[in-house]
C-alpha cells in the first residue's frame, strides 16, 4: 500500500496486469478518442455547469484537480491566440496585464507580484530571498508537499538552519506549538494554505499572527489554495505567498506567482537579475557597476517572459470571475460533502480529511486497513476514475479533488465502484 507516484505511473502503463478483464481506457496510452464531451453532461446539478468547456473524452471522470487542473477551451484558445499574435508581429507582450489581473484577484498591489514556472520555484525564490543566518529556525508541517520541503531543506542544509515541523493537530493546539517554537526564536513560518495530504485549511491567519509577534517571516505555499477558495494574502498576514495556475485556477501549466508583502519587501534580496530587471548597470567602470532602481516584486523578474501563459492565466482567473470565487467555494463544498456522505457509510474505509467546518476543500483522502488502494487506484482509472495516492506523511491514502466541472453524477458513480470494491 505504499505505493510511489512514480511507481503508480508505471502502473498506468501495464494496469490489464491487474485486471485483464478491465482494458486500460484507450487516452491513457495517447490514444484518445470519442466525444470532447462527457456522456453524462446533462445530469450536473450545478446552476453554473461548465463541464462542457472541458477536453475530457467520454465517461472519463477527472478527480485530481489538486494535481493537475485542465483548462477549458478559452484558456486554451487565449494561449493559441497569442502565439499566433506574437508570431504574426513579433511583438512580446509585457507580464503587466496579468500582474494587473492577479492583482485585482488577491486584493493586492500590483507592484507586490512576481510570476516563476510553477509553485515549487516560486518558494524556491522565496527560500532565498529571505536574510537568513547560520543557526535559525524554520518551522514547517509535518504535511508538506515536496515542493515546499524540499527548498527549505536544501537552504537549512547550505546555511546551517535548524527545522521544526508542527503535527496536524486541532487548530487550538496546532497554534500553541507554533507559539512555543516562535517564542524560543524561530525565524521562518513555512506553510501550507491548504495541506495537499488531506486538503485541510490550515488556520493560517492565526499561525502568521503568531510568528508576526515574534518578528518572524512568514511564507504560505497557497499551491492548494488560488482558484478554489478566496485567497487575500494581505488579509492572511504573509510576507510572502505563493501559488500556480495549474491546479484549481484551470489556467496554462507552468506558471506560478509569488507575492511579496510591501511592508517588507526592502529586506528581501534579489536571487537573481537580468534583462528586463528594474536595475541600472554599467561595465564601463573597472569593477563594471549594478543597482536596483526600486524594491517592489519586479525584482524577482528578469529576461524573456512566457507571454503566451500569461495571456491564458488571464483568460483563466476571468473564468473564475465569471462564476464567482465564493460560488466556486460553495460548489466545491458541496461537492465535498456529497462524497463524505458517502465514504462514510463504506465502513472499510476512514476519512482523513476535515468533515465538517471552514477546514474542508474539494480535495478529499481516505484510507483502509483492508482494502489495497493501490490496486483500487488502478482498478478505478480503468473504470474511467483519475485519482491520486497520498503517499506522504506515510499517509498510504487515496486522494479525490472535486472541482467545478465536476459533476453529481460522477460522485455517485465513483461511491457505487469504490463500494463494490472495498466489498468484494
Amino acid at each position: 500500500m505504499d505505493l510511489k507516484r512514480r511507481d503508480f505511473l508505471s502502473l498506468l502503463k501495464n494496469a490489464a496486469l491487474v485486471g485483464a478483464s478491465a482494458p486500460v481506457l484507450p487516452w491513457l496510452m495517447g490514444r484518445a478518442q470519442g466525444s470532447q464531451g462527457p456522456e453524462f453532461a446533462q445530469v450536473g446539478t450545478s446552476a453554473f455547469d461548465r463541464s462542457g468547456e472541458f477536453a475530457f473524452p467520454a465517461g472519463y471522470s477527472y478527480f485530481n484537480y489538486g494535481g493537475l487542473g485542465p483548462s477549458p477551451e478559452s484558456v486554451r484558445n487565449s494561449i493559441q491566440s497569442a502565439v499566433h499574435d506574437i508570431d504574426a508581429s513579433g511583438n512580446l507582450p509585457s507580464e503587466e496585464p496579468l500582474r494587473a489581473r492577479m492583482g485585482r484577484f488577491l486584493s493586492v498591489p500590483p507592484e507586490t507580484l512576481a510570476f516563476a514556472q510553477n509553485t515549487t520555484q516560486s518558494l524556491m525564490i522565496a527560500a532565498r530571498s529571505l536574510p537568513l543566518q547560520a543557526g535559525d529556525t524554520i518551522v514547517m508541517t509535518a504535511h508538506e508537499h515536496a515542493g515546499n520541503a524540499v527548498p527549505w531543506l536544501e537552504l537549512a542544509a547550505e546555511k546551517k538552519l535548524g527545522v521544526r515541523t508542527l503535527a496536524m493537530d486541532e487548530d487550538d493546539l496546532l497554534c500553541e506549538k507554533a507559539e512555543a517554537l516562535f517564542k524560543a526564536g524561530a525565524r521562518v513560518l513555512a506553510i501550507p494554505h491548504v495541506t495537499c495530504t488531506t486538503g485541510r485549511v490550515l488556520p493560517v491567519e492565526a499561525l502568521c499572527q503568531i510568528a508576526k509577534k515574534y518578528g518572524a517571516w512568514t511564507v504560505i505555499d497557497g499551491a492548494q489554495a488560488a482558484g478554489q477558495l478566496p485567497v487575500s494574502p494581505r488579509a492572511i498576514g504573509a510576507d510572502i505567498y505563493c501559488g500556480c495556475f495549474h491546479k484549481w485556477m484551470l489556467g496554462p501549466k507552468t506558471l506560478g506567482f509569488i507575492y511579496f508583502s510591501d511592508v517588507r519587501a526592502a529586506e528581501l534580496i534579489p536571487v537573481s537579475a537580468g534583462a528586463h530587471s528594474p536595475v541600472l548597470w554599467d561595465l564601463k567602470p573597472a569593477q563594471g557597476s549594478l543597482s536596483f532602481t526600486e524594491t517592489t516584486a519586479r525584482r524577482f523578474s528578469s529576461g524573456t517572459q512566457p507571454a503566451p501563459l500569461y495571456a491564458g492565466a488571464v483568460t483563466a482567473i476571468d473564468w473564475i470571475d465569471s462564476i464567482g470565487i465564493e460560488k466556486v467555494r460553495a460548489r466545491v463544498l458541496e461537492l465535498n460533502g456529497l462524497l463524505n456522505a458517502g465514504l462514510s457509510k463504506i465502513p472499510e474505509f476512514t476519512v482523513l480529511s476535515p468533515l465538517s467546518g471552514y477546514a474542508r476543500t474539494g480535495m478529499v483522502s481516505f484510507r483502509s486497513d483492508t482494502v489495497n488502494l493501490t490496486t483500487l487506484q488502478v482498478r478505478a482509472l480503468q473504470a474511467g476514475f483519475r485519482t491520486r495516492f497520498v503517499a506522504e506523511a506515510g499517509l498510504g491514502a487515496l486522494r479525490v479533488s472535486l472541482h467545478v466541472p465536476t459533476r453529481d453524477a460522477e460522485v455517485t458513480r465513483f461511491l457505487e465502484f469504490v463500494t463494490t470494491f472495498a466489498s468484494s
